[in-house]
């Protein structure tokens, strides 16, 4: 298998319709032949059936509101061999008040999507969140997610993240009120939201899949079996509703609190992928990696490639990705990168940014790499 990914790479990435192949889709609707990515058995393919292992970086900042995102960047992530970006964004900017788009942002986001053809990779847009909403500041830290109109009535506490995300499974409308025709759910809510983005860009063949919800978290009010039941069934649901609007675009589902496998399920849809987060045995979680490739691949196999127990990772026939992961040694990014590409897996490194603050970023704050990291993660 460590053959594997080398020997399917693409040199490029087929960004374009043939303009001649015109079709009549499932929903009656004429459209041209779709030319982007698609889902058959275990691998993403374009559309000559080439087999595409999507292996790049997540470029932050949108999903804090920050517009300093440039073209360079994208060619300087080509340059390494990446074909694609995860980009992470935020429903708070998206919709700032109720049923109100903020066009400013998503023209950001149609700005980050013609980069990346114009560079040629391909694009993820990521529906972020990190502690639900900017709402809920008691951690300390920086969050970002649900819009503020939505959640500003729980108390900005532990426990009212846990009632707040609860509520959100249980099919409430926003604040924890009942939710009623004029008062839709918030789930509803965030159907209609990415909906709203499925139909903008239900053509554009350099967006790769669409990865629906990041990290969805399941409070401490629920179990974890009991949240499971709530959050595959919305993502069905979610994935249905979005097919009415756009029937092309992969949908990537991800892991419950994106660390969660044993109650990971498969999702009984076409063109769909399932993803999850890899940060063990990383600085980025108090570790000190010991450089022992065989204890992380260990930490691999029993935290996520053997599980669930009932029905593994490894026996799923959909592709795999890896989403997110990372680390402020570059040890730990040689080993990693070796196990994904043992296992022919997908991933995208957190973070591609310019910090000196931020030990896992890909770039010092003047714009230099880190090459103890980008040595092991380039590909040409």
């Amino acid at each position: 298998m460590a053959s594997l990914v080398s020997l399917f790479m693409l040199e490029g990435v087929a960004l374009s319709y043939d303009s001649d192949r015109i079709v009549i889709g499932s929903a009656g609707k004429v459209a041209l032949a779709w030319r982007g990515l698609r889902v058959k058995g275990k691998w993403i393919v374009d559309a000559d059936e080439n087999i595409v292992i999507l292996r790049g970086a997540n470029y932050g900042g949108y999903q804090q509101g920050r517009s300093n995102h440039i073209f360079e960047d994208y060619e300087r992530m080509k340059s390494w061999g990446f074909n694609v970006v995860r980009l992470p964004i935020a429903w708070q900017y998206i919709e700032p008040e109720p049923g109100e788009y903020d066009e400013s942002y998503l023209a950001m986001i149609d700005q980050d999507i013609q980069w990346a053809k114009r560079a040629g990779i391909y694009i993820i847009p990521d529906m972020s969140q990190y502690y639900w909403s900017s709402h809920f500041t008691f951690h300390g830290g920086w969050s970002h997610g649900l819009p503020l109109w939505m959640v500003s009535g729980y108390n900005n506490s532990a426990d009212g993240l846990s009632q707040a995300i609860t509520d959100f499974w249980l099919g409430k409308a926003p604040n924890g009120t009942e939710p009623t025709p004029q008062n839709p759910s918030m789930q509803d809510r965030f159907i209609e939201m990415w909906k709203r983005i499925a139909s903008k860009y239900s053509d554009e063949t350099a967006i790769a899949a669409y990865d629906l919800f990041n990290e969805p978290l399941r409070g401490e009010l629920l179990t974890a079996s009991q949240a499971a039941d709530y959050v595959y069934s919305f993502y069905g649901r979610l994935i249905s509703e979005i097919r009415e609007l756009d029937e092309n675009h992969i949908a990537i589902y991800e892991i419950m609190g994106g660390h969660t496998a044993r109650v990971a399920r498969v999702l009984n849809y076409s063109n769909v992928v399932f993803s999850f987060h890899f940060y063990r045995l990383s600085s980025l979680k108090g570790v000190d990696y010991s450089g022992n490739i065989t204890e992380l691949e260990d930490a691999f196999l029993s935290n996520y490639w053997k599980l669930p127990e009932t029905n593994p990772l490894e026996s799923w026939d959909i592709p795999i990705w890896i989403g997110e992961f990372g680390s402020g040694e570059g040890l730990w990014a040689r080993d990693t990168v070796k196990i994904f590409d043992k296992y022919g897996l997908g991933w995208a490194w957190w973070l591609y940014i310019k910090s000196d603050a931020v030990p896992n970023a890909l770039l010092y704050s003047n714009g230099t790499e880190r090459t103890h990291l980008t040595k092991y993660l380039k590909l040409l």
